[in-house]
């Protein structure tokens, strides 16, 4: 929530309130101040300004569909970061895998995971700044000024394209004219505790101002650890930005940015719940027990402690991350035309990223690059290894973006053009799903196929370069047309470093007691048995842990020989063609309607390839593209005083990028890769509605409909029926999209109460969110898991009670609840059926409540 007010907004009353907070996709444009003894009579919503376009357009005259929020409208629906837009914003979803990095989706195209070799489906952006990874684009609204929410392909205008769509936040300018500052507090139930502090300060009159805010953002966690007592869920961010304008003439100004945040928290932790007694991980024989299928038993005790609100995970879980952002926007302004340009560069660093994945407190799978770099680690201490430590990861991204704007033809023809280019380098990926104690691989009797894969290392180059234009062209007072195309050319390069266990260091050291003939190679199966006993016909047989291996004296582990190096260039067109109909006033005189706008859009978007370790091997993956048909309608009835925006779109999704699982080439052996999944279908619509049917009263609600699954989808796969096990497909069509619900709604209800102490304004909200499948390998679709593979639908209420003071407009208050009946939900997760056997939840946060105070001064 914004701690700053102008000194100039500072007459906070009844019809500023309605005014600028009438629904969650309120006014982002300023208003005339009317005095508190003025307020009498009916009120309208106020035009809501936007830059979807890339310059200054009313809402209800442009036709995209966009959800746009002020500073106001943030605060009163509580929205605190990022991830609160989804119960505001039709379409648009955040889930996680329990590692707190978001994974962002709108119109059911997004992106599953962090992860570097991909773009987000969603591009977010700060300042006109894109932030190109998926787990830096949780932003907490600090000093913020407008959000706004683009749903459907941005093929032409924004600096990547975003198949799904965008997100735009802008913090507040700095004024050259007054000094004005803001603090906030929160305080709440779970040891929450955060602080926001804002400054403008003018340096030369109408030339030069600079503006700062801080923020710290802490809970102490919402779930407890029941294996080692530790809180999980909780948060651990600083946040802080700076910006300096300087216009020194009437016709050019300067604009610096800078962004810097840190997080150190732990994640949400995952709740196991079985499904498949025949998957991998529930044949092996834990230390500690004599017999298999404890897997099942520890999974079962997981799932029994989130009834309350507890985990039982013995890996960890967590998410570090250290960001920046610098940017210098310069823009000239001409008679007819403007230029811009947006330098800026970000680094991410300190990034530590883990998951228990297996969500219980046997060792099994740990993921991501944390787990990596401990398993490195802790066998050079061992004295073992012939490799160097990786620095840890590191990211740098440059960008240069120059625009061109505006009119000609006696202001008929409005256009943009432009270019883009950025370069990203990443440093030190590590990446592995880790299986046994530390990393190691199992250590098996003969009988058994076991991966001696440990982890990968990565140097990832990523190149784009882009030239684009649109214009918009008044073909008569009631039609529009607007053309646009934009060129892309991306190149991926990746060199990679593979870590695996070293088998003859293992058997020299006798790791597996009695069992001659024992392996960790793979495609190996040992011949015989210390019992004598040996299947026939050959089939794995259970795998047993001896001991922990860190008694042992640390993983052996060797680099690869030689480095795997790929690199392409791929390039593509995305044109946008719109036909718009304003009807014309006169047409609408002696009806209920003050303005509809009626809208066809035929719009594509492009999604580079790249290169994804699967196994020992780089594999590729091609591009991803959308076609999308919408229909859209927006309009203003009864005096303004009812807002009605809709969408119909049908989309042609192909070569859909997913991060699949697989099971590899023993039963130990989880393959997590990104894949093509060949062509998709997505169908829905969205609806926003606000009305003031009394001027005290503002009523709003949003609805959303997906219908998104796999018309084609053919996965490669591998057959461990045989001896040794055999590559193979597996036709996966007819899949819904894993997590993504086909039904969202909300609903909200405001009062605007005048005492004489001062104004209260009481806000009830709703959000309803469908079920939705969470499988990444094909078993998980079987109808026999289809059911325990899917999350339950939940409705969520929230009460916001607000207060401000009489002749104290610039004080603020509010008392908070969320999630007020305490529903127990999952909000992501994912199922991995045939490996795992199991599905690893993330709970949802319980009740919270609390207060929050506000000064502007």
């Amino acid at each position: 929530m914004s701690v700053y007010r102008g000194a100039r907004d500072r007459q906070r009353t009844v019809s500023m309130l309605l005014a600028l907070l009438a629904c969650p996709t309120t006014p982002v444009a300023a208003t005339e101040n009317v005095p508190h003894a003025a307020y009498q009579g009916p009120l309208t919503l106020e035009k809501v300004i936007v830059t979807a376009r890339k310059r200054e357009e009313a809402l209800q005259d442009i036709p995209v569909a966009v959800s746009a929020f002020s500073t106001e409208a943030l605060e009163v629906a509580g929205i605190a970061n990022t991830r609160d837009l989804q119960e505001s914003v039709p379409g648009l979803i955040f889930t996680e895998m329990g590692n707190k990095a978001p994974s962002i989706f709108i119109r059911g195209i997004g992106q599953r995971e962090a992860s570097p070799v991909l773009d987000p489906g969603v591009g977010v952006y700060i300042n006109g700044i894109y932030i190109a990874r998926t787990d830096s684009q949780l932003l907490d609204v600090v000093d913020t000024s407008t959000i706004q929410v683009l749903r459907g392909p941005q093929g032409t205008l924004f600096g990547k394209n975003n198949t799904g769509g965008a997100v735009l936040l802008a913090t507040q300018l700095p004024d050259t004219a007054e000094y004005e500052g803001g603090l906030s507090t929160r305080l709440g139930n779970h040891g929450r505790r955060d602080l926001k502090a804002s400054g403008n300060i003018p340096i030369i009159e109408d030339k030069l101002a600079a503006r700062i805010s801080l923020n710290t953002t802490n809970l102490d966690g919402y779930l407890k650890n029941t294996y080692n007592d530790k809180k999980y869920g909780d948060e651990d961010r600083l946040g802080a930005t700076a910006r300096l304008y300087w216009q020194p003439t009437d016709t050019f100004s300067t604009d610096v940015f800078y962004y810097w945040s840190k997080i150190d928290e732990n994640g949400a932790g995952l709740t196991c719940f079985f499904q498949n007694p025949n998957g991998g991980f529930n044949t092996f024989t834990w230390p500690g027990f004599t017999t298999p299928n404890a897997y099942q038993s520890r999974c079962n005790a997981s799932e029994s402690e989130a009834d309350d609100d507890r985990v039982l995970i013995n890996g960890p879980s967590r998410f570090e991350m250290t960001s920046q952002i610098l940017g210098v926007t310069l823009n000239w302004e001409y008679d007819d035309f403007d230029i811009k340009s947006i330098t800026a560069w970000s680094l991410q660093d300190d990034i530590g990223i883990v998951n228990d994945s297996d969500a219980t407190d046997i060792t099994g799978v740990e993921t991501d690059g944390l787990a990596v770099y401990g398993a490195l680690q802790r066998s050079l201490d061992a004295g073992q290894g012939n490799f160097s430590l990786p620095n840890g990861e590191k990211r740098n991204q440059y960008s240069q973006e120059l625009q061109l704007s505006g009119n000609a033809f006696d202001e008929r023809l409005s256009y943009t053009t432009g270019i883009f280019i950025a370069r990203e380098e990443i440093d030190d990926n590590l990446y592995g799903n880790l299986v046994g104690f530390n990393g190691y691989s199992y250590k098996a009797d003969v009988g058994t196929l076991v991966p001696k894969l440990i982890g990968t290392r990565s140097d990832l180059t990523n190149d784009s370069y882009a030239i684009f234009a649109q214009g918009t062209y008044d073909v008569s007072d009631w039609y529009q047309l607007t053309l646009g195309t934009r060129y892309t050319t991306e190149k991926r390069e990746r060199e990679a470093t593979l870590y695996e266990s070293d088998c003859e260091a293992i058997a020299a050291e006798n790791l597996v007691p009695g069992a001659s003939g024992a392996t960790c190679a793979f495609d190996v199966l040992a011949l015989a048995d210390p019992s004598g006993f040996y299947a026939n016909p050959p089939s794995y047989l259970p795998i047993r842990l001896v001991q922990e291996y860190e008694t042992l004296g640390g993983e052996i582990i060797r680099a690869s020989n030689g480095k795997v190096k790929e690199d392409k260039e791929w390039s593509k067109w995305t044109p946008t063609i719109t036909n718009a109909i304003n009807i014309p006033d006169s047409y609408l005189q002696g009806t209920a309607f003050d303005s509809t706008l009626l809208y066809f859009t035929y719009s594509k978007g492009f999604k580079s390839g790249g290169f994804e370790m699967k196994g020992l091997e780089i594999s590729e993956f091609e591009p991803e593209s959308v076609t999308n048909y919408e229909l859209g309608l927006k309009l203003d009835a009864f005096d303004q005083r009812i807002r009605f925006n809709t969408a119909l779109y049908y989309m042609d999704y192909d070569d859909i990028q997913i991060r699949i699982a697989e099971q590899g080439r023993s039963f130990a052996d989880i393959l997590l890769f990104i894949d093509n999944a060949g062509a998709a279908t997505i169908q829905g619509f969205e609806m926003e509605l606000t009305a003031l049917p009394t001027p005290n009263v503002i009523l709003s609600a949003t609805t959303s409909y997906t219908d998104a699954s796999y018309d084609d989808f053919i996965a490669s796969d591998v057959d461990t029926s045989t001896i040794p096990p055999t590559q193979s497909v597996i036709d996966r069509s007819g899949e819904d999209f894993a997590g993504i619900p086909e039904l969202t709604y909300s609903l909200s209800a405001m009062v605007i109460l005048p005492t004489a102490i001062g104004d209260f304004a009481p806000r009830l909200s709703m959000y309803y969110r469908d079920s939705f499948y969470t499988g990444l390998d094909a078993t998980a679709w079987d109808e026999a898991f289809r059911d325990s593979a899917t999350i339950d639908d939940v409705t969520l209420w929230n009460l916001h009670v607000g207060y401000t003071p009489a002749n104290k407009d610039n004080i603020q208050v509010w008392l908070y609840v969320d999630n007020l009946t305490d529903e127990q939900y999952f909000q992501g997760g994912f199922s991995n059926t045939e490996s795992l056997g199991a599905g690893s939840y993330a709970l949802g946060p319980p009740r919270s409540y609390g207060i929050e105070a506000s000064l502007a001064f």
